[in-house]
Formats: C-alpha cells, structure tokens, sequence
C-alpha cells in the first residue's frame, strides 16, 4: 500500500497499530490513508511513471483497487 510501501510491517504496526494493519493486509476492499504527492515515495516521482498524467497514479488503493487496475 502506497503510504506504507517505505516502512515495514512492523513499523507501521507500531504507529499505527496491528488491528488497522492487518485490516488492510486481510481486507480486498479496505484502503490505507492515501500518500502525499510530496512524499518521496509517491509513484509520480519514478521515471518509469512520466508518461501518466498525475490523475493516472492512485495515492491509495485496497488489494481490490490494484487487482481491477492490472486486470
């Protein structure tokens, strides 16, 4: 999930909480807090991206979201 995609798991458990993580990890449907255009991990700032427009590039997406993406 984009706004975790930097920490680990663990990480994110312990500021976060598990609950919240595993709800996210468990859930098809349930999406992550979305991740700030500014943040250095947000997919617009990889080259590999530069052809989509910003609209293009999801700042958060359940597992549901990415399947129906790449489907």
């Amino acid at each position: 999930h984009a706004r975790t995609h930097a920490r680990t798991q663990v990480e994110t458990a312990k500021q976060l909480g598990e609950e919240l993580v595993q709800e996210w990890r468990g859930s098809l449907y349930t999406r992550p807090p979305p991740l700030d255009p500014t943040h250095e991990h947000w997919p617009g700032h990889d080259r590999k991206h530069a052809d989509l427009d910003d609209s293009q590039l999801p700042l958060t997406e359940s597992l549901q979201d990415c399947m129906d993406r790449t489907a």
